[in-house]
Formats: structure tokens, C-alpha cells, sequence
């Protein structure tokens, strides 16, 4: 979809909230949200976020490693 439509849409979202984020470490959940945002950022018309609400059994840490990530990636593109 990126390839195709990315100058005419916005993604948004697409960070999975069941898998890494509840059961990986927060090194994990950084390299993933890092990868996503390489991936889908590029050239622009991507919105980070979970693709679900976070729930209680998230680890603190992990939420945490992804909010940093979003605040690195935003600074960088400003």
C-alpha cells in the first residue's frame, strides 16, 4: 500500500498491542516501532501509534521504550 498510494494516503497506527509489546523486552519493542517507522515514514504520510489501546498487561517498560521511540522519531523529523 506504502508503495503504491503513500503520496495520496496517510497511514496511521499499525503498531501491534498483542504481541512484543505484552510479551517482548523493551530492546524489542524499540527495534520494531524503529523498523515500522523506516518502513511506513518514509517519504512522509505515516502516524505512529498502537493499533489498539494499551492495555493493563503491558509492561511499563515496554510502553515506555515505545513512547521514547515516538519522541526520538518526532524530534528527528521536525
Amino acid at each position: 500500500m506504502k508503495r503504491e498510494y503513500g503520496k495520496d494516503i496517510t497511514l496511521w497506527g499499525r503498531y501491534g498491542t498483542q504481541r512484543t509489546l505484552v510479551h517482548g523486552f523493551p530492546a524489542m519493542v524499540k527495534r520494531e516501532v524503529n523498523e515500522l517507522c523506516d518502513l511506513l515514514g518514509a517519504g512522509g504520510g505515516f502516524i505512529l501509534s498502537p493499533g489498539l489501546s494499551i492495555q493493563n498487561e503491558v509492561p511499563l517498560e515496554n510502553a515506555a521504550a515505545f513512547i521514547e521511540v515516538a519522541l526520538a522519531r518526532e524530534r528527528l523529523a521536525s
